[in-house]
């Protein structure tokens, strides 16, 4: 019977380049982890304004499913910003630690720094996409109906 060979590793790392990125994971994950989470928060009135503008223009649901979904945005801010802050420092952590093996601690701090801009960029962008989509539906939509003029408040009665 034959045996098979045993597989060989596909990366070897050397005792230094462990070392390198255990020390760097902890600092990369939280520098990822700030960034990002605060590029979130600093969206986060124009998220929320968009959002809201794409809930008032949307014609495919009616008026419960829209004032439900309006009633649960904050719950789903408070979600969003707490997954979005956990994902951000295990990614840190992940790549701070492979770049850092890899690359060295400074290069990995710069990729972080990198993928901080990138998200920003990205949010930024969407929320650019998703302003100009609501102007589109907002222009698109029948003006509102117009309210007959208050008549006029009676002249005051003269004192003899």
């Amino acid at each position: 019977a034959a045996s098979a060979a045993p597989a060989a590793p596909v990366d070897d790392i050397t005792l230094g380049q462990f070392a390198k990125g255990v020390l760097a994971a902890a600092p990369c994950a939280a520098l990822e982890a700030a960034g990002v989470t605060s590029s979130a928060l600093l969206h986060l009135p124009s998220a929320v304004c968009e959002v809201s503008r794409a809930l008032y223009y949307d014609d495919q649901h009616g008026p419960v499913l829209k004032s439900l979904a309006a009633t649960m945005l904050p719950a789903g801010i408070g979600i969003g910003l707490a997954i979005t802050g956990l994902a951000a420092f295990g990614y840190g952590a992940m790549c701070g630690a492979l770049d850092a093996a890899q690359h060295g601690v400074r290069e990995s701090f710069q990729n972080r720094v990198q993928d901080v801009r990138d998200f920003d960029k990205k949010v930024t962008s969407t929320l650019l996409e998703l302003k100009a989509d609501n102007d589109a539906k907002r222009d698109a939509a029948a003006p509102p109906p117009a309210h007959p003029a208050p008549a006029p408040a009676p002249a005051p009665a003269a004192a003899a």
